[in-house]
């Protein structure tokens, strides 16, 4: 647990200062705002200590900038961060393959292309770094993208069967052989098989690929410094 006692608030006092100047900036009446006196900015401190959520991310953002080696610390947190996506979407379509609803599921455009955009380019820039060089860490972060594409697919079948071929499974006229729990069973069968078999074909193809030596060379010599010249000077 973090501590925020009055001894340690210093560790803090940079990162929300900062915060307090760019809201003060962006405030809309800059008169008014830069006639604050000092109790009016400690209030804000006071404020924004007492906030959990706020306390937390600017502790995160006050860590990341006291760490020499910032790309350790965001590489194996965007790692992280796309294989908990990665689970949260299977466990969102398992459960909507279970109640037989999309609503349970995220299927915004910004979190489908985000989930596999946001780890390749992290990967793309992580290349400049030696430590992100050696073969098992590179091979290691690599895995959130193939991964992350599979879930993304799955989801969007699901999604697909869920506006197409289930409205059509629910017009099935019931009969005393055809329960509406047969219907509701049968739905539940035909999405399962809809989203399984395709899902573990690619990701057959997928990792067969993954795994392929040429390809795994391949992503052992990329690095991004032998196609953009970071240097200053």
């Amino acid at each position: 647990m973090l501590d925020f006692s009055d001894e340690n608030k210093s560790v803090y006092s940079d990162v929300i200062e900062n915060e307090i100047s760019g809201m003060l900036e962006c405030s809309e009446n800059k008169k008014e705002v830069s006639g604050q006196s000092k109790s009016d900015i400690n209030n804000k401190k006071k404020f924004l200590y007492g906030c959990p959520t706020v306390r937390f991310l600017y502790s995160i953002i006050s860590i990341i900038k006291r760490t020499e080696n910032k790309e350790i610390f965001i590489g194996y947190a965007v790692f992280v961060l796309s294989i908990v996506s990665t689970i949260r979407k299977f466990a969102q379509i398992i459960i909507s393959i279970n109640n037989q609803q999309n609503s349970v599921m995220d299927f915004s455009l910004l979190s489908l292309l985000g989930g596999i955009l946001v780890p390749m380019a992290v990967f793309t820039g992580l290349t400049k770094f030696d430590y992100w060089n050696y073969h098992n860490r590179k091979m290691m972060f690599f895995s959130a993208v193939p991964l992350s594409i599979i879930s993304a697919t799955a989801a969007l079948l699901s999604f697909v069967y869920g506006i197409i071929i289930r409205p059509a499974v629910f017009m099935l006229s019931v009969s005393r052989e055809i329960t509406p729990s047969f219907i509701f069973n049968l739905s539940r069968f035909l999405n399962a098989l809809f989203v399984g078999m395709p899902t573990v074909l690619f990701s057959h193809i997928l990792f067969k690929q993954y795994k392929d030596e040429d390809n795994r060379q391949m992503i052992y010599d990329f690095k991004i410094i032998k196609y953009i010249d970071f240097r200053k000077n």
